[in-house]
């Protein structure tokens, strides 16, 4: 008759994003050949990988557990099995952000005053929502504007620290294109984590750009900053 595996009682826990959950506390003293990981956090095992890693050596001991990547953020009761022992703790998942955009930056060309759209692509490997807003703001900036500021400054002869920060700033705020209207014509609003969209971006170009020149910025998001790149048509 097979012997019922008997449960302690270890004050240990997992903490951490789905993909990199790490125990604290009172680890117990597991052999890694011979375990398994039951309870309610087996519905969020990855099939056919290694969910549990350990290092048990004499100077320091480590378990990791990897769930799926859109696990809900969340307590699960963790549950180790060996063939004559198990462990009970509990993976607290906390709640992880992370979008991959294709192509990674928006890129607009128009003349100054115009329009410009681009379109791109967000997939959600988080396990929490993220939220695309119906329009923003984003600074941009000339390219070549610090390298001209510097040159303009050394070109000009002055003996006085406050004359050379007076006309080295001057040139940097004459580079600063303003601040640009981004609108979201397409996929707007609420995506749910393991979620792909498509992003279609309309921006409004300054009307004070300087033609044939280049400029860059960032658009700033909850889930991701996004580069962005405007040239100026001549």
């Amino acid at each position: 008759m097979a012997r019922a595996a008997r449960t302690s009682t270890s004050e240990f826990e997992f903490i951490g994003p789905p993909q990199r959950l790490i125990a604290v506390g009172a680890l117990p003293d597991i052999a890694p050949a011979d375990v398994g990981v039951e309870g309610a956090v087996a519905d969020f095992l990855r099939p056919g990988r290694a969910a549990l890693r350990l290092r048990m050596g004499r100077a320091s001991r480590q378990m990791k557990l990897k769930l799926k990547p859109d696990t809900p953020p969340g307590n699960y009761t963790v549950v180790l099995r060996s063939r004559d022992e198990r462990w009970q703790a509990t993976a607290r998942v906390q709640p992880f952000v992370r979008v991959h955009v294709t192509p990674s930056e928006l890129s607009f060309r128009a003349l100054p005053g115009e329009t410009a759209t681009c379109l791109t692509t967000l997939v959600n490997e988080g396990n929490v929502a993220i939220e695309v807003p119906k329009a923003a703001l984003v600074g941009i900036f000339d390219d070549d504007g610090i390298e001209t500021a510097f040159a303009a400054t050394y070109r000009e002869k002055t003996e006085t620290v406050d004359r050379f920060l007076s006309t080295f700033t001057n040139k940097l705020r004459e580079a600063h294109g303003g601040l640009m209207k981004l609108k979201i014509v397409r996929g707007d609003g609420s995506h749910a984590a393991g979620s792909a969209v498509a992003v279609e971006v309309e921006a409004e170009l300054p009307g004070g750009l300087a033609k044939g020149h280049r400029y860059h910025g960032v658009w700033t998001t909850d889930f991701a900053s996004i580069a962005v790149s405007v040239t100026a048509r001549n």
